[in-house]
């Protein structure tokens, strides 16, 4: 029998720092769960909560060596679980499985109330948490919308034929000469009738901006990518 701590920190939305959620766990633990020797604690860091708990490296671990008795405490709903079924499943799964869940912001789950009760609170409480993740990836899309009309960085990586340059404070997204060059090539080569693997025997000494060997897929979509941006330059 032994309480797991689970913490997960999101990569664009970093409200609750890794910090707070293990001081938020381990007190309760030492409150609620004196007797229960306590574990490690497991962590998902700059992992999207649009991934499902067993699917994130951190939450597969701790799912793999749960036994029957252990406990999981998890600071509030949304930093566990995807969303509502997400939710409800993993629960689920370890209930049957004799491990206890325990989310600091639904207390209901530990109390001694009558199951249908508990279990209809939980699909409540769960649907509003997927409601609130709906607006912040709404806020997010907002904001990246709003950072790539301005031409500013709004994400990691910058489209294939263009790179991140630093500009003062900010970064402004520039051509990289050498990958549209051979961006370019590619699309005169296929244009002039010469086959994918053709092309990928021509280019596979040449790397792209990342480094990365051309592979055939790779060719492929730098092909769609120059053709979308000449036509929206045209």
């Amino acid at each position: 029998m032994t309480c797991y701590q689970y913490v997960r920190e999101s990569t664009w939305d970093q409200v609750d720092g890794l910090d707070v959620q293990l001081e938020q766990t381990r007190a309760y633990c030492a409150e609620k769960l004196p007797d229960i020797p306590v574990g490690r604690s497991f962590t998902d860091r700059a992992v999207s909560g649009g991934k499902p708990f067993a699917r994130r490296a951190g939450g597969k671990q701790l799912d793999s060596l749960l036994a029957r008795g252990d406990h999981v405490v998890v600071s509030k709903l949304d930093r566990g679980f995807r969303d509502t079924l997400d939710f409800l499943a993993t629960e689920r799964d370890w209930r049957d499985r004799g491990v206890t869940l325990h989310v600091l912001d639904l207390p209901f789950l530990s109390a001694e109330v009558p199951e249908y009760i508990a279990s209809m609170i939980r699909t409540v409480l769960a649907m509003f948490a997927q409601f609130e993740r709906a607006r912040i990836r709404q806020r997010t899309k907002d904001v990246m919308r709003y950072l790539k009309a301005k031409g500013r960085r709004h994400n990691q990586y910058a489209g294939m034929g263009f790179e991140w340059v630093r500009v003062g404070s900010g970064f402004e997204r520039r051509a990289h000469a050498g990958e549209q060059a051979a961006m370019q090539l590619i699309c005169s080569r296929r244009a002039a009738g010469a086959t994918w693997h053709a092309i990928y025997l021509e280019l596979i000494h040449e790397r792209t901006k990342d480094g990365k060997k051309w592979s055939v897929s790779r060719i492929q979509r730098a092909a769609r990518a120059w053709n979308t941006s000449q036509a929206e330059t045209a």
